[in-house]
Order: structure tokens, then sequence, then C-alpha cells
């Protein structure tokens, strides 16, 4: 459910120098007068003057290399390409060149090819800092963090005032959960450039991940004032303030984010979100469907759709949004552990043991995945099913994975134990997950009555 924004940014090598000429005559003078109206935006009437300038001068590397920038700033990545490539077959040192089509192949998923184009700038140019900022950022995408953060800190100790390259690492950190490196990353990004929204709201979302609620919306909401028009940071101050339970400043906030962006589909997810836990089962039905018709590849999207139609009793619409869910991100633990749940509902027991298991594959720290697939293990009514040694085996893990801090998963190995005949720690266990204040008010009275059935020795069972 949450959208974190991580800087992406290429950078674009421009020599530019001002004009002084009317009437261009020879090569030299249509490159100068392109560069004008390059700065100009002028990128039509730039790329007939380099064109003019290749006319009358077709071993002039510069200005197949401006033309490309130009064809590059349209959309045009087949000409630019082609242009930068004309402008290394006549000077194979030709950083710029290098660099910006490195550039062209990573705006279109050719990230080899970038990395090997950044490569090359690199070796003409060692000192190139941008050149290994953007490699570093082609690695991160094939998620080769390591070799990403060498980059960064290569950029970095070429240019100490590079904020972008700090605010990058600070990603690349936070996606390795090294929060307390990212969160340093990103405060010195912010040292070097005050107004820096993206590293005030990246920031914002380690604190999120922290825990720190209160931080993560100081930071969300700097990033508003820098940038008013920010809608990631509205949608992530929007998740923060759900997070703390405030779930009408969260809708006020994500309304805000899609005001500003109509297109964003994690701020409908997230809206539709805070509208169900108010109990708006129709408004978080239309938010949901609605990020979906902006991007039918958003897994979250469907699988809290699956959620909310489970809910409301619908559970074949519920299977069908969890294995869409499952279509768009195969890697998604929370698909496998709804649409687990909603097979054992609908009696296919052994479709939901495959389900929990591969939750537990693709996250093997998803403590829900071991906790359902324990509970299914301890409680359901066919002998055929349940397996007390694993049951057990299962919900410690759970229990480990949450630091013995979670009442249900308390409960669940309480339920493994007595499966398991060992009902003295069957009672212990209920009994610590009792002394949890929200658990008690909530599932207070079956665990009472699930302690009474281990006092006497008797282990508890789902109803058929």
């Amino acid at each position: 459910m949450k959208h974190t924004s991580y800087l992406l940014i290429l950078f674009l090598l421009v020599v530019v120098s001002p004009v002084r000429g009317q009437t261009p005559v020879s090569a030299s003078d249509y490159a100068k007068r392109g560069l004008e109206r390059s700065m100009k935006n002028d990128l039509d009437g730039a790329i007939a003057d380099y064109t003019k300038a290749i006319e009358l001068n077709p071993l002039d590397a510069e200005a197949y290399t401006h033309r490309g920038n130009a064809r590059q700033t349209r959309g045009d990545f087949d000409g630019a390409i082609a242009d930068y490539t004309k402008a290394i077959e006549l000077d194979p040192r030709h950083e710029e060149a290098y660099h910006n089509r490195g550039n062209v192949r990573q705006a279109r998923g050719d990230v080899d090819g970038a990395i090997a184009d950044y490569t090359e700038a690199i070796e003409v140019d060692p000192p190139h800092a941008d050149a290994y900022n953007n490699r570093g950022l082609a690695r991160q995408a094939k998620r080769d963090f390591d070799g990403a953060m060498a980059d960064y800190t290569r950029a970095i100790e070429n240019n100490p005032r590079d904020s972008d390259a700090y605010n990058n690492r600070g990603a690349a950190r936070q996606l390795k959960e090294d929060f307390d490196g990212a969160m340093a990353d990103y405060t010195k990004a912010i040292e070097v450039e005050p107004r820096y929204a993206l590293a005030y709201n990246n920031r914002g979302n380690v604190s999120q991940a922290k825990g720190d609620f209160d931080g993560a919306i100081l930071d969300s909401t700097k990033a508003i004032e820098v940038d008013p028009r920010y809608a990631d940071a509205y949608n992530d101050r929007g998740y923060a303030r759900w997070s703390k339970g405030d779930s009408d400043g969260a809708i006020v906030d994500y309304t805000k984010a899609i005001e500003l962006d109509p297109r964003h589909a994690d701020a409908y997810n997230n809206r539709g979100i805070a509208r169900q836990a108010k109990g708006d089962f129709d408004g978080a039905m239309a938010d949901y469907t609605k990020a979906i018709e902006v991007d039918p590849h958003h897994a979250l999207a469907y699988n809290s759709r699956g959620a909310a139609r489970q809910l409301k009793g619908d559970s074949d619409g519920a299977m069908a949004d969890y294995t869409k869910a499952i279509e768009h991100n195969p890697s998604l633990p929370e698909a496998y552990d709804n649409r687990a749940y909603a097979r054992e509902q609908k009696g296919d027991l052994q479709g939901a043991i495959s389900d929990y298991k591969r939750a537990i594959e693709v996250r093997p720290g998803y403590s829900r995945g071991y906790n359902g697939l324990a509970w299914l293990l301890a409680t359901n009514p066919k002998p055929a099913v349940r397996n007390g040694k694993s049951a057990v085996a299962y919900a410690r893990k759970a229990a480990e994975l949450t630091k013995w801090q979670d009442a249900e998963v308390l409960d669940t190995l309480a339920a493994a134990y007595a499966e398991a005949g060992n009902f003295a720690e069957a009672i212990k266990w209920v009994t610590k997950a009792l002394t949890f204040p929200d658990f008690a008010r909530s599932e207070g009275e079956g665990a009472r009555i699930r302690l009474k059935l281990y006092t006497g020795r008797k282990p508890y069972r789902e109803k058929q």
C-alpha cells in the first residue's frame, strides 16, 4: 500500500555557448544557432540546424551529439541513439556521446547497454561524477545495490556537493534496509541542498519504516512546503497519518495527492484502505477499482479489493482479485496469504496450504504466512490435515519473527502446542496472549474458551 519515491535523475550533458550571428554560412554557424535554438526549446529548429551543419561537415562529431541531445529531449530515442553512435564512430573518445547514449538506453529499459555506455564514459573521463551516479541508478535497477552504492560513493568523492548522489545512495541503502545509513545520506543531501523536496520525503519514508510516524509526517510536510504540488509527499504523509490511526487526516492527504495527480494509483489504493478502515466499503471498492483502471498492473490494488470483497462475503470475487494480484506481482506474499485464507474458507485446504507455503517462499520473513499455516495445521477439524509438530514449528517461527510480541501469533502457538499434546505450553502462551490489552479486548472471549479447553487437556478445533 505504500508508495516510496526515489530519485531517478539522468543528467543530459549539453555544452552551450551564446551566439551572435544572424545568417549561418558555415557548419559551425549552423551548429551555434542550433545550440541557441535548443536553449530556447525550439527543438525542430535546432535539429534542422544541426542537420545542415552535418551536411556541410559530415565529420563533425559534436553536431551529431547535439542533434542526438535535441532528439532525446523530443522523445525520438531511436534517432538520438543513431546520432550518438555516429558521434562515437567519428570520435571513439567522445565521453558526452557515450554518457547520453547511456541515458537513452536507460530510459528504454536497456539497462545492460546503459551500464556499458556509462562505463565507457568513465574510462574516457574518470572524474565524471554524473556517469558514476547514472551507472549507479542502472545497477540499482538490476538490484545490484552494492555496485550501485559503490558508484554513488565514487560520484560523491568526485563531487562532495553532489546532493543527488547522496540521495540515490540513501535510496540504495534503504532498499537494503540499512535505515540508519539511508537517514544519514538523505540528511547530507538536505545539508547540501536545503530545498531538496525529494530528499525530505525520502527521509520521511525511512522514519516511517522505523516506526517514527511523527518524524515521517514532519519530513513529508517539509517536502510539501518546498514543493506544494508534490503529490507523492501528500500520499506518503497520508500513509504516516493512517499508521498513527488518523484515518480522516490520511483521507484528506490522499485526496490532495489525487487532485494534484489524477492518475496516482497508489493514492487511490491507499485512500481505499483508509475508507475501508472507517467502514466505507463502497467508497473503498470505488477507490481500488479506480487504482486498477489507472494502472491495470497494480497488484496491491487487486489485493486490497480482494480483501474488501472477502469481507463482504464475495469469496469468488476475492479469489479472482488475489489471483490477479499474484499474476502482476508473483512476489507479493500478502496476496498468497489472503488467497490461502479464502481457499481455506471454501474448503480447498491443500490449495490453502500451498498458498501459505508460497507466501513464505517469496518472503521468508513474512510472519503472517507462518502464522496462517500453523493455525490451519493446528485447528482444522479434519484429522488428515492436522499436524501438531509442524504447526508448532511454523508458529514458533512466526513468534520469533514478531519478537514474541504479537498476541495473535502467541494464540496460534498455544493452539499448536495443544494439538501436539503439550497443554502446559498451550496454557502458558494463550495466557501470555491475553496480557495484551488490544487482543484481550477484541479476541479475549474466544481465547478464554480455548484456555478452558487446554486446562481440560483438550485441543481447539475450528467449526466445520
